[in-house]
């Protein structure tokens, strides 16, 4: 089977995920930190958040790929979604071995994905697809940004700022509506 350049992309993404991963476990002679402008960053952090901006980009550059030219497979379509959950899930997991997000924020978070995806499963089940939807978007949207401001802005052993941890639980808050928002305008699909 020939992968078109939209999938490539999806598996560069996919290939990121274990390098993010490695400079954050394993910040080997790299573990000094920098101020730039009012604050003071982690090295290896702010490498991670240029990998993990790259990933995060790569992912709206397959879509559009794969539209543009036509391109779009089943193995996109599996993949595409795999990858971006293992690119958030990985990187909230992180952070919350590293102390500097709640258990709770990442557990609301990776629950909700489960759900919805397993909400997706049965429609397709039943020849219904469900469209992201706007909640679902700002979800990622707000998911995203706040990961790429940890990355920026945290330091080892101490917590995030109050005004980053204010944004955590908004975008958890989001996250959870997004997900009763999808279960509510698809109830019928599990009431078949």
């Amino acid at each position: 089977m020939e992968m078109n350049t939209a999938t490539k992309i999806t598996l560069f993404r996919i290939i990121l995920i274990p390098l993010l991963l490695l400079v954050l476990l394993y910040p080997i002679k790299i573990d000094v930190y920098y101020n730039i402008g009012f604050f003071k960053v982690y090295l290896p952090y702010f490498i991670g958040l240029g990998i993990f901006m790259i990933a995060s980009l790569s992912d709206a550059l397959d879509g559009y790929i794969a539209r543009k030219t036509n391109t779009i497979t089943n193995l996109g379509k599996f993949l595409d979604p795999v990858a971006d959950k293992l690119l958030v899930n990985c990187i909230l997991i992180y952070f919350v071995a590293s102390g500097h997000l709640p258990v709770i924020v990442v557990i609301v978070m990776i629950l909700r994905d489960i759900a919805v995806d397993a909400l997706r499963l049965i429609a397709v089940e039943n020849k219904v697809v469900i469209a992201a939807s706007i909640f679902g978007k700002l979800k990622t949207v707000f998911q995203m940004v706040v990961l790429c401001l940890v990355l920026l802005v945290a330091l080892p052993q101490q917590p995030l700022p109050l005004w980053l941890q204010i944004l955590v639980y908004i975008t958890t808050l989001i996250s959870l509506y997004s997900g009763i928002d999808y279960f509510y305008k698809n109830r019928k699909i599990l009431s078949n």
